[in-house]
């Protein structure tokens, strides 16, 4: 799932969470959404520090 451009991040965020819902990933869940809403932020300097995090998770 990609973010659209002018869709907003508390938008991409609840349609994360409902794609996922209908799939099957089990423990995998929490690192797969992390990921996307990573790969979904604008914004270079954010999405730079949060990859420097040494364990996000998606509730961080």
């Amino acid at each position: 799932m990609v973010r659209n451009p002018n869709q907003g991040i508390r938008e991409f965020i609840l349609d994360l969470i409902t794609q996922a819902a209908k799939g099957d990933f089990g423990d995998l869940l929490d690192v797969q959404l992390k990921d996307r809403l990573i790969a979904g932020i604008n914004n270079a300097v954010l999405q730079n520090e949060l990859l420097k995090l040494s364990n996000p998770t998606f509730k961080d």
